[in-house]
């Protein structure tokens, strides 16, 4: 079965996430945390997206991404495929790091906007984390 095509309009907004693929954590400490934001940051210079927000929890990541010209894969695929090749080099994995290619949805308005980017800062509290001092949100930056 062949896959939808993604959908990435210009000037488009999106919430993206993955998740590791099996039982362990795509982040083991803040080495993990501050290349996979380097790369963010990166991939960002390649390809003109934008990060509006993140989050990076232990066993996946959020994102909240402006794509002016699109690109969206094009931006995914830097970040997730440089971040993969280097755990399986730090970690010896065998098969993929991630669960499955990523997850987007298309934001269409302001409203929506605000709640996905409150929902992407604030999902430590799930695990019942103090937002005050969790560095790997982009809640502390707004």
């Amino acid at each position: 079965m062949t896959r939808l095509h993604r959908i990435d309009p210009k000037m488009g907004w999106h919430h993206v996430n993955n998740h590791v693929a099996g039982q362990g954590d795509l982040f083991l400490n803040d080495d993990n945390r501050h290349l996979f934001i380097r790369l963010l940051d990166w991939a960002s210079n390649r390809t003109g997206v934008q990060v509006a927000g993140f989050c990076l929890m232990g066993n996946h990541f959020h994102l909240v991404l402006y794509c002016p010209e699109g690109r969206l894969s094009e931006y995914m695929q830097l970040v997730e495929s440089v971040y993969a090749r280097y755990l399986v080099s730090q970690r010896g994995y065998r098969g993929p790091v991630f669960v499955d290619r990523f997850h987007n949805t298309v934001i269409t308005s302001d409203e929506q906007l605000l709640v996905t980017t409150r929902y992407v800062d604030r999902n430590p509290l799930e695990l019942g984390i103090d937002l005050a001092h969790y560095t790997w949100s982009s809640l502390l930056t707004h």
